[in-house]
């Protein structure tokens, strides 16, 4: 690893078996949902079907406006290590903040048309991974190749993609996040 000072070093065997335990499972149900909200967007906005077939250029940001759209932690709690003042309110060290991730992705002042799902839209600052700093998600370049993939494959090679209702848990706040059980689909491979 390299740190921010451009020190190279070694994680220790422990914080390696932890950060592929994280990979491997605490990334799977979010990666699933971004993709279960981010194909029905897809389905209720078929233009944008066409658009990703027919622009390559605007597939990596598809990736990037299904993290927004789906936002799959609604949100983030933390404890301040110090006094903190923010937009005018004072937060003692110790206190409790919770960033809500899905209205952040949803913000008027920073996504113009902030309720429409667009593809294209550059720039998408979206903080489905929690934003910057040491709480980055860890998988977040698993889950963009993950989505690309996914929605290369669904996207490019199959046509008349309709999907039955899906069966979700909305939202399971003791996790912070929808989690969906199951979503039907149907599909024809394009000729």
């Amino acid at each position: 690893i390299t740190g921010e000072d451009g020190e190279h070093f070694r994680l220790p065997p422990s914080e390696l078996e932890f950060f592929f335990f994280v990979l491997a499972f605490a990334g799977s149900d979010t990666t699933k949902n971004a993709l279960a909200d981010g194909l029905q967007a897809f389905v209720a906005n078929p233009g944008q079907i066409e658009r990703y077939r027919d622009e390559e250029s605007v597939r990596a940001s598809a990736v990037e406006e299904v993290l927004r759209w789906a936002s799959p932690v609604a949100y983030w709690t933390r404890t301040t290590k110090v006094d903190v003042e923010m937009d005018g309110q004072h937060i003692p060290q110790g206190g409790r903040v919770v960033s809500m991730l899905r209205s952040a992705n949803r913000d008027e002042e920073v996504f113009p048309d902030p309720f429409a799902f667009d593809i294209g839209r550059r720039p998408n600052p979206q903080v489905a991974f929690g934003g910057g700093g040491p709480h980055h998600c860890l998988g977040a370049m698993l889950a963009r190749a993950e989505l690309r993939a996914v929605l290369d494959e669904l996207l490019l090679r199959c046509d008349d993609i309709a999907l039955g209702p899906a069966k979700a848990a909305h939202p399971n706040l003791t996790t912070n996040m929808s989690i969906y059980d199951e979503m039907p689909i149907s599909l024809t491979e394009r000729r």
